[in-house]
């Protein structure tokens, strides 16, 4: 099975590899494991007709899925409903397309490291209060993480420090705490026990 995630960019590549090892080991080593490709989009995600014939695209190059994820923050979006409403729109409500949502942003699913990213920055910060996804809009966990390594004096680059900390910890902790994460995982899963051998049998 081949799953392609339309995402917004880098930053989200960076994903790739922790979101195939999560997948593979609530599957366990005897199931079918999915192909699990991200593609980046170069800053945002289409709207409209032009997330239609993209999704289209994907689907004839030989996807069996396609999951369109979105962050908020500075998007057009008002909430994640109101973003999965509207991409299902675009796409016809394709049976084999979902849509999922980052909130604010992508950096949100880093939040539970928060001890993590502290030692990288070489700076103690308190961690920012609250479900993970529902950080404040106004300063969104991406612009938190950066202020973070200002203090330290480090550089801080998201898909560098989004993979140091992901391919080291797993993406158990953040599925825990982000309820999008996990709806996003749970599409996965279920798109692969739809398509296993034993459920058609």
């Amino acid at each position: 099975m081949k799953i392609s995630i339309l995402a917004e960019g880098a930053t989200e590549k960076a994903f790739e590899k922790a979101l195939s090892d999560f997948i593979y080991l609530c599957l366990g080593p005897d199931a079918s494991r999915p192909s699990i490709k991200i593609r980046p989009q170069g800053g945002a995600i289409p709207t409209g007709d032009k997330l239609h014939r993209l999704v289209q695209q994907w689907l004839a190059a030989g996807a069996d899925y396609v999951i369109v994820l979105t962050d908020i923050h500075g998007t057009e979006f008002t909430s994640a409903d109101d973003a999965k409403q509207k991409i299902l729109t675009w796409v016809n409500h394709h049976p084999k397309v979902r849509a999922h949502v980052a909130l604010r942003d992508f950096e949100a699913w880093l939040i539970p490291y928060w001890d993590d990213l502290c030692k990288i920055a070489g700076k103690k910060a308190p961690k920012p209060a609250g479900p993970p996804e529902k950080v404040n809009h106004a300063k969104p966990p991406a612009h938190r993480i950066r202020a973070l390594f200002t203090q330290g004096n480090r550089n801080y680059t998201k898909p560098v420090t989004a993979r140091a900390i992901l391919s080291k910890h797993g993406l158990e902790r953040a599925v825990e705490a982000c309820p999008e994460l996990k709806a996003l995982t749970d599409t996965i899963l279920y798109f692969v026990a739809r398509d296993s051998p034993s459920s058609s049998s």
